[in-house]
């Protein structure tokens, strides 16, 4: 089996430490090879793009192409390590300290990876897209790059949160959703707290809730508002009697003493 060019010129270079690097020209022409084959890749796909293709299209000839990379593969490794490098400054622009950081650096993940309409740049179109063409040799390593920005965002999660921001149809108000806004922290408060009312919204739905909970036990024709009851008022003793008068009291009892008296002496009468 033939070994890849790019293989053998990776241990020439790993071995070749004598190399001169890159002069200005020389890196003015590979950035022009870049710029020109994203727009080509992005728009026909890794897989209808060729070397010769490229550098026709460019007016040069496919050995000046290959002094920077030895096949398509490595021109699309290219781009999407600059594509990742590109995503990596972003999310190392957002303050370790800031409040709802998650929000910010799916945030700052969504404009650097998409245009002026919304849609992906080509080089995430690339990305996203032709990365699963390339060999294994280059493919772990920048998936593991990748997977590095996910955790970045969420610890842990880094392939679901990649999964959602790296759909095209995604906006950037869903982004609020994913990663609602965290409270502040209230300042320390010296006077006497004033009590705490739930919102409007709340006291809404609680409403809302306690209506569609009555309605099937009241029937259709059940008041929408749920009446409360009258506190039932404390029970009061009767005002006490006036004090008799003492002589009306002996009164009635020299009036008792005198029927009894007459009970007593009278004829028993026969019944009739």
């Amino acid at each position: 089996m033939k070994t890849p060019l790019r293989i053998l010129r990776a241990v020439v270079e790993a071995i070749d430490h004598a190399r001169p690097p890159l002069t200005k020209r020389a890196c003015a022409r590979r950035d022009r090879i870049i710029a020109n084959a994203t727009t080509m890749i992005a728009r026909f796909t890794l897989l209808g793009v060729t070397m010769s293709g490229i550098a026709a299209a460019l007016g040069i000839g496919a050995g000046s192409i290959r002094r920077f990379f030895p096949d398509i593969f490595c021109i699309v490794a290219d781009i999407i390590e600059r594509d990742l490098r590109n995503i990596s400054d972003a999310l190392a622009a957002v303050p370790p300290d800031a409040e709802n950081r998650p929000l910010l650096l799916a945030q700052a993940y969504w404009r650097v990876t998409r245009d002026n309409v919304g849609a992906f740049t080509e080089a995430h179109r690339i990305t996203v897209r032709d990365r699963q063409f390339l060999p294994e040799d280059l493919r772990e390593k920048l998936e593991r790059s990748r997977l590095a920005l996910g955790d970045i965002i969420a610890p842990g999660r880094g392939h679901k949160i990649l999964a959602m921001l790296d759909t095209e149809e995604y906006e950037p108000q869903d982004l609020e959703a994913l990663f609602p806004a965290l409270p502040r922290q209230a300042a320390p408060q010296t006077a006497k707290p004033k009590p705490v009312t739930a919102p409007p919204q709340v006291m809404t739905a609680t409403k809302r809730a306690i209506a569609d909970m009555a309605l099937p036990v009241l029937g259709p024709t059940a008041p929408a508002a749920i009446p409360t009851l009258r506190p039932t008022p404390p029970h009061r003793a009767p005002p006490p009697l006036p004090a008799m008068r003492a002589d009306v009291r002996e009164r009635l009892v020299s009036l008792a003493a005198i029927e009894a008296a007459a009970e007593a002496i009278a004829p028993a009468r026969p019944p009739p």
